[in-house]
């Protein structure tokens, strides 16, 4: 009997054993290169005196933006040393004329000035996490219906068992992020503004909403008949359900602990955690094939690897609050940037030398201590690439360059992504065109890698304008209302 088209679509996105992590390294490293590159570019070539209109933008962000993430995973996948390179010659090219111009300018202040200028909390001074988070989110959803086509390596999709691929890093970036956000927003705002009762709603509101998003695909997805990955998450658990758990977690950690306990919490829950896999021997049963006939063996892999998840949220929280706060020298974000690649560095040493020679390969589907180390060296080195290209854009605005004293260098993407509610909606609007491109067509049966590349770059151009359209809806009536939406 030939199996079913639902089961060769599983087939097609199971049994995968992942890629080198220096790989997975260059495949990150193309966002932060991309939104530098454009920022640039954007500051050289436009002014003042040459606005852009909305969709204009929405353009030039999608080109320069999406398209080199977009090309990462299809086409220029075995070629990401050369886009990496690329998107550095760009970027040198930049630098040497806005040097230029520096160098041109008269009474330029000196590095010594330009290095000790304070940065205005009107320059938004965490901007580079926002733009993470958002950036993580195309990235995602670009992957989520390129990894059913033939174009996206299958050395990119999840791993089965153990191993490192690209798409191995998308729930653990979320809860890094949410951790590292949580931090950051306490010390923007200040505990007091947010251990409020109506914070406490909205972040309530918010885990509801997730939950009910977790439900809602649990009930639908075998309705339509749609494949399943079971070794992913399990049979009715999913990525939502994994997120809401972290999130009330962080509920409790922020109203409960008054001081930064994040650091031995998160220790507490990686020993736990590696006890329950190695001690317990919990690990074989995850791994094996073992019926599922009960709700938690059905669900074994997504219950089994929330303690993961909490011990990265914790981490990712510990690693906030080494990102400066506004009012602060240009200088000291310049000597955060080297401290998060330094700690990037250590996290992945430990992760290669001791964790790995007492616990084995790093695995997804375990959430294993070794798995927990390389995405906290990856997700460390991402924000300290972030931050260091903010870095650089504080650096053209310190030096008084005079491209750089334009309003308009914000990705425009990035931006109406940021905006309350927009980012789940997004992303509920990703799966949903995920979804009716599956059911409309063979996905598997595209072969040529120009046609599938067009078809997930139509995709993305949908999603990313209904999103955008949207946001400047919202936008345009925050303005008629009143005050600037925050």
């Amino acid at each position: 009997m030939s199996p079913s088209p639902i089961d060769i679509r599983e087939q097609f996105v199971s049994g995968h054993n992942g890629t080198t992590q220096t790989e997975v390294f260059l495949v990150q490293l193309v966002a932060p290169l991309a939104i530098l590159s454009r920022d640039w570019f954007v500051q050289f070539v436009f002014s003042e005196s040459n606005p852009l209109n909305p969709w204009s933008k929405f353009a030039l962000d999608f080109l320069l933006l999406v398209t080199p993430m977009l090309l990462s995973l299809t086409l220029m996948s075995s070629f990401v040393i050369p886009l990496v390179v690329s998107l550095f010659g760009f970027i040198i090219l930049l630098l040497v004329l806005f040097l230029r111009e520096y160098y041109r300018s008269k009474g330029r202040p000196s590095v010594q000035e330009v290095i000790n200028t304070d940065i205005s909390p009107k320059l938004g001074p965490t901007t580079f996490f926002s733009q993470i988070r958002s950036m993580l989110m195309i990235f995602t959803c670009l992957a989520i219906l390129a990894v059913d086509f033939h174009v996206f390596p299958r050395r990119f999709a999840k791993t089965e068992t153990f191993g490192l691929s690209v798409m191995d890093i998308g729930t653990a970036a979320f809860v890094f992020v949410m951790g590292a956000t949580e931090t950051i927003r306490k010390s923007k705002f200040g505990v007091s503004d947010q251990n409020t009762l109506s914070s406490l709603l909205v972040r309530s509101l918010s885990t509801f909403v997730l939950m009910a998003i977790g439900v809602l695909r649990t009930v639908i997805l075998p309705l339509l008949n749609y494949q399943l990955h079971v070794t992913e998450y399990g049979t009715h658990w999913n990525f939502f359900y994994t997120l809401a758990v972290v999130k009330v977690f962080s509920i409790l950690h922020q109203f409960a602990c008054k001081g930064n306990y994040s650091l031995p919490l998160g220790l507490v829950f990686a020993v736990l955690h590696e006890f329950m896999l190695s001690g317990l021997d919990y690990k074989s049963w995850i791994l094996s094939d073992a019926p599922r006939d009960s709700w938690i063996s059905a669900n074994r892999e997504g219950i089994f690897s929330v303690l993961g998840y909490l011990t990265l949220f914790c981490f990712g929280y510990w690693m906030g609050q080494f990102v400066p706060s506004a009012r602060t020298k240009l200088k000291t974000y310049f000597y955060a940037a080297i401290k998060l690649f330094g700690m990037s560095c250590l996290f992945l040493v430990v992760q290669k030398l001791p964790i790995e020679f007492a616990f084995g390969e790093p695995s997804r589907r375990l959430m294993n201590l070794p798995f927990i180390f390389a995405m906290i060296s990856l997700l460390t080195f991402a924000g300290a690439a972030s931050l260091l290209v903010q870095v650089i854009m504080f650096t053209g605005w310190a030096a008084r360059i005079i491209s750089f004293t334009c309003d308009i260098p914000t990705p425009c993407l990035l931006v109406a992504l940021n905006r309350k509610g927009y980012m789940v909606f997004f992303f509920l609007l990703s799966n949903i065109l995920t979804g009716l491109v599956n059911l409309s067509m063979d996905t598997i049966s595209v072969t040529n890698g120009f046609v599938a590349t067009t078809i997930i770059a139509a995709y993305s151009i949908v999603a990313l304008a209904i999103t955008f359209y949207l946001s400047e809806i919202r936008r345009s009536m925050s303005r008629l209302e009143g005050p600037k939406e925050s």
